[in-house]
């Protein structure tokens, strides 16, 4: 059985339970390690632009900091999707979450060790995206190795379902875990009454902060063990080696001509990379400053507002696995995107104006609903629709078009954070709704439907 396409015929009919998936050995292993690992990886994305305001009080640095793990996640993710299809996804999933195993760990011992300066967080950052950009193509085209073709939005639904369950459980726990460890309303009081215990108060937010990457670092160490247990069950033997750079770049060309030959792949692509563009940079850096300089509750904000978009998300997940055989995948992404891209639009202009945590944290749990169904569906029709022996670079090109632009986003926001922490959410929000009413006006979504895979 291979990972190719459905054609009209093949598309899901069975109304069996979507949890029937968790028999497969495999997928449980899968679904047990991602689950593990991604609720670790709140921690460190929690823990990291904690650590960097603290130690630098600068909002551009922040932003340069998340952007540079962007810039080797973008440059080599197409590398990444060649690898998979000429290699085992499984494999280059292993190596990816040892090397951030390593790195995490390294972290932890030096923020502990009070050795931690802003040019290792540079490194460790770029480092880390390194690892990133050959990951997340092989997660993405693993799916149609250890699951049956009728299975697959049930497993992206269960497997994204688990990852944003810990998406919303980690980041609360994170913050929690920094404020109660780092005993940030004391310091905050200590200071401003100009008491002279400054380096008590950062060798406790050291702890909290030392903390989160260690449990980070073990939750990469339950994953690795798993994907070592994994065996695929459909996979194909691969069709072209690979001998040069040459042969490297003819792959890459390849997969980006099959996307833009089909106008649906590249209008989908290109609201992706829009989402992007607008939308991570205010989350990602806006959120911790918001938190810090605007919302009362300081990192726990910044833990609930993260916490209630994996939470969002999860609902979404979940409704889209229930719903996974009433209709083809293409058939709902019409309507999906432009919803999707309305009520994130309307959460981000909610971040600019909102003054306490509530109408921000209920934004993000809309943001993440209407994202997490939205997901599912489109990996989901993604993967039906893709020929098996370009499975790789198709979940390449759409992981690059989502975190592409990512460090762009992150830089500019980080820029304008400097003058306003209003101004970053308001012009996103606005931007975003344009695209949403572009979408919804556009005819090629409606061009969405499963194709026989050549």
């Amino acid at each position: 059985m291979s990972g190719a396409s459905l054609t009209p015929g093949d598309e899901p009919r069975s109304r069996s339970s979507p949890l029937q998936v968790l028999w497969e050995p495999n997928f449980r292993l899968l679904w047990v390690g991602e689950g593990v690992s991604t609720l670790g990886t709140q921690f460190y994305l929690i823990a990291l632009p904690w650590l960097v305001l603290k130690l630098t009080g600068s909002t551009f640095t922040l932003g340069s900091v998340l952007g540079l793990a962007g810039v080797p996640r973008a440059l080599l993710l197409l590398v990444g999707g060649v690898l998979t299809d000429q290699f085992s996804p499984r494999m280059l999933m292993l190596a990816s979450n040892t090397a951030r195993l390593v790195l995490v760990a390294l972290l932890a011992v030096l923020v502990i060790a009070r050795s931690v300066e802003i040019w290792l967080l540079y490194t460790l950052a770029f480092l880390f995206g390194l690892a990133d950009a050959f990951f997340y193509p092989a997660l993405f085209a693993i799916m149609p190795q250890i699951l049956d073709k009728r299975s697959l939005q049930s497993g992206n639904a269960i497997v994204q379902g688990i990852s944003q369950l810990s998406i919303a459980a980690g980041p609360v726990l994170a913050g929690l875990l920094i404020a109660m460890v780092g005993g940030t309303s004391v310091d905050t009081q200590s200071l401003a009454r100009g008491a002279a215990l400054p380096q008590k108060a950062y060798e406790l937010r050291m702890e909290g902060i030392a903390l989160a990457f260690a449990i980070n670092a073990l939750t990469f160490m339950v994953s690795v063990f798993t994907l070592r247990a994994i065996r695929p069950r459909y996979a194909e033997a691969r069709k072209t080696e690979l001998h040069s750079i040459t042969s490297v770049m003819s792959s890459i060309k390849e997969g980006m001509l099959h996307v833009w030959r089909d106008s649906a792949l590249r209008t989908i692509f290109a609201i992706a990379a829009a989402l992007s563009l607008l939308g991570e940079g205010p989350v990602l850096v806006g959120v911790p400053v918001l938190a810090d300089t605007r919302l009362p509750e300081g990192p726990a904000a910044f833990g609930i507002v993260m916490s209630c978009f994996g939470l969002g998300s999860v609902l979404g997940i979940v409704l889209a696995g229930i719903r996974s055989g009433s209709r083809s995948a293409g058939q709902r992404l019409y309507v999906l995107l432009p919803s999707a891209c309305g009520l994130m639009g309307l959460g981000m202009i909610t971040f600019g104006i909102a003054t306490s945590t509530f109408p921000i944290a209920l934004s993000a749990l809309a943001m993440g609903g209407g994202l997490g169904y939205t997901i599912v569906v489109l990996t989901t029709w993604l993967q039906q629709r893709t020929p098996a022996h370009l499975m790789g670079r198709m979940m390449s090109l759409m992981v690059l078009a989502v975190v592409g632009l990512i460090p762009v986003s992150q830089l500019l926001v980080g820029a304008m954070l400097e003058l306003s922490t209003q101004f970053p959410f308001l012009v996103a929000g606005v931007l975003i709704l344009a695209v949403a009413v572009w979408a919804a006006r556009t005819s090629n979504l409606r061009l969405t439907g499963p194709i026989q895979a050549l």
